[in-house]
């Protein structure tokens, strides 16, 4: 098996890399185990750096299995910091116009159709055709941002708008990627914070991130480690 791990942040991936003899060419690790491949692609914060890296590293290479993982926000009430969860579906919430008190984003003003692939009523959806051995673990819905929105109004107007239950800055480049390219994926997150709150001591990242790892670390070791050599 080839399974790819994707990070936006080495903090995000530090865990995994300490874990295994990876050897490091730019921001991409290699190691085999039992004469599967794993790797681990750190990408960079952000959709433009998910779909570049993403998509200069699908040229070359067809894994089996990417897993695009880390740490995103979530709405107040959705489960408690530090839980796992993957992405049934995600979409771009930040394309489009604030105006008169209301977001309208590429499909509401008739420059893209929702419904043109890989979209399906503007959303990216997983679908669930990756080969793999997985924890049983919560879904959620979730948005992409590039702009941290921190405004109380503008992030009750996103509410409305995206009435999902999580939020990164990568997971919709991610699908948009994989999508395209036809590729068996699957997005994790765990949630670090609040949607919105900027007081970094209400956060719980070091919980997000570890939980996450340790998460990461049983599905390589129920889809490669107790797995017959390749």
């Amino acid at each position: 098996m080839h399974l790819l791990f994707v990070a936006a942040t080495l903090p995000e991936a530090e865990r995994l890399i300490q874990q295994f003899s990876f050897t490091k060419k730019e921001n991409l690790y290699s190691v085999k185990v039992n004469n599967h491949l794993i790797e681990l692609l750190l990408t960079g914060v952000g959709s433009i750096n998910t779909i570049y890296q993403l998509q200069k590293y699908v040229a070359n290479n067809n894994p089996d299995v990417v897993i695009q993982y880390g740490i995103a926000g979530i709405r107040e009430h959705f489960t408690e910091l530090g839980n796992c969860f993957f992405i049934t579906e995600d979409c771009f919430a930040d394309i489009g116009v604030f105006e008169n008190n209301e977001y309208k984003n590429i499909f509401d003003m008739n420059f893209s159709d929702a419904n043109q692939a890989p979209f399906i009523d503007g959303k990216l959806k997983y679908k669930p055709n990756a080969v793999l051995k997985l924890p049983t673990i919560l879904a959620a819905t979730s948005r992409t941002v590039n702009l941290i929105e921190s405004d109380a109004a503008r992030l009750t107007i996103l509410h409305k708008k995206y009435n999902t239950d999580a939020e990164s800055m990568e997971g919709a480049a991610f699908h948009y990627v994989m999508l395209q390219t036809n590729m068996p994926f699957i997005q994790i997150r765990s949630a670090s914070n609040i949607i919105g709150e900027r007081n970094k001591l209400k956060w719980k990242m070091k919980l997000a991130i570890d939980h996450i790892n340790e998460l990461i670390l049983k599905i390589i070791e129920e889809n490669i480690l107790k797995q017959p050599h390749a």
